[in-house]
This record gives structure tokens, C-alpha cells and sequence, in this order.
């Protein structure tokens, strides 16, 4: 599986494949409660010891299949999570991030890695 990096998970290098539609979407778990946007969440990893404490993967894209923006939210906090946007922006190797982290950045590529063989995500050099 591939590996995504700074030069690939940056929302200036993720494009949306043409030919999308919001069937094709919905099909692949998005939705679209905010009429202008379709938004993709999941879960990447939660505290064992309270579940209450996790961390999601985002990605939304406008309804006229122009722009894609993505986060990976602390949901306990309501914020980016920081390591692993240090991870993404190449401040901080696979190797120095915890296990928990490292669990998540899989889970994460496993997402993307979906949503590139299903024709929704390409990224650009």
C-alpha cells in the first residue's frame, strides 16, 4: 500500500477525478448534510482506555466537484490533531510517532488509498 506524504497529502495536491457524481459519493459513505459539500468521516483511532477520546480522517468536497479539503481532527478537542499534521506536513518521521499514531496514519492511507481506487481522490506532483 502506498504511503502518503507532504508532497502528496496537501489539499493543493488533491484533486477530484472527473466524471464524479454525488451518487457515486453516497455509494462510498458520504453525505451531505451541509448542501454545498459532500464530507467523508471516519474514525482512525480511539483510546482504549476511554473511548470518548478518538481522532477522525475528513475529507469534504464541494457539491460541484471542484475543491477537496482534508483534516484529521481530535474530536475531544475539536482540533487538528497535531501529530499527526506534523506527520502529513513531513515534520515528523513514521518512525518517531507512537504506535497509537502509527496505528492512525495506516488507517488513514487505507482511506485514501480507497478513495484513489474508487475514482473519487487523484493526487498531482
Amino acid at each position: 500500500m502506498q504511503t502518503y506524504t507532504k508532497y502528496d497529502f496537501h489539499d493543493a495536491n488533491v484533486k477530484v477525478c472527473e466524471g464524479l457524481t454525488a451518487k457515486k459519493l453516497k455509494e462510498l459513505g458520504f453525505t451531505n448534510c451541509v448542501k454545498d459539500r459532500y464530507y467523508f468521516c471516519r474514525t482512525i483511532s480511539t483510546n482504549s482506555k476511554d473511548d470518548r477520546f478518538h481522532e477522525t480522517f475528513n475529507l469534504t468536497i464541494t457539491n460541484k466537484f471542484t475543491k477537496v479539503e482534508t483534516d484529521i481532527l481530535d474530536e475531544t478537542f475539536l482540533q487538528p490533531c497535531i501529530p499527526y499534521v506534523e506527520y502529513y506536513l513531513g515534520e515528523r518521521t513514521f518512525e518517531s510517532c507512537t504506535p497509537y499514531i502509527q496505528e492512525g496514519i495506516k488507517k488513514c492511507d487505507e482511506y485514501i488509498q480507497s478513495l484513489v481506487d474508487n475514482k473519487v481522490i487523484y493526487f498531482i506532483k
